[in-house]
């Protein structure tokens, strides 16, 4: 089967969004060749809050801005 690539926004940086592709990535790159949009000081910065490691194949596409997240935080720039 040739999968297809797709481009994903983690969304709002202080959401779930972030969390669920981290936890989900691996059943999800099994359909399609997943590139999320967000920049890597952002990812590390997730996924020491959220405790999590980073997937081997997960593909960024790196992205402007950096900031610190604050979760459950509403914001214009997030």
């Amino acid at each position: 089967m040739n999968k297809k690539t797709v481009a994903i926004s983690v969304g709002d940086i202080n959401g779930v969004g972030l969390q669920l592709i981290l936890e989900n990535h691996n059943e999800v790159s099994k359909l399609v060749n997943c590139i999320y949009c967000i920049n890597e000081q952002l990812l590390n910065q997730a996924l020491l809050l959220l405790d999590i490691r980073l997937p081997s194949n997960f593909k960024i596409y790196p992205t402007k801005g950096n900031f610190k997240i604050k979760a459950g935080k509403v914001s214009k720039k997030a």
